[in-house]
């Protein structure tokens, strides 16, 4: 779960279990890198971004689990 989306850049995600390691990047649609941070033994994930206002795509990858997400920007 991903919220607030849309969003101003405050970004929490509640995962559905503690996991060891997940690692967080977000792309605008070009393709250029946003945001990149590892977390530790975390089941709910916190983080801010600056950017300008339009469409991002989040990806969360956690061992060999991997999802994208589309992130609003307002």
């Amino acid at each position: 779960n991903i919220y607030p989306n849309p969003t101003f850049g405050n970004v929490t995600i509640d995962l559905a279990k503690q996991q060891n390691e997940v690692q967080i990047t977000l792309y605008d649609i070009y393709g250029k890198l946003v945001y990149l941070n590892n977390y530790q033994d975390s089941k709910k994930i916190e983080f801010s971004f600056d950017a300008p206002p339009g469409v991002y795509y989040l990806d969360m990858k956690s061992g060999e689990r991997f999802s994208r997400h589309k992130i609003i920007m307002q």
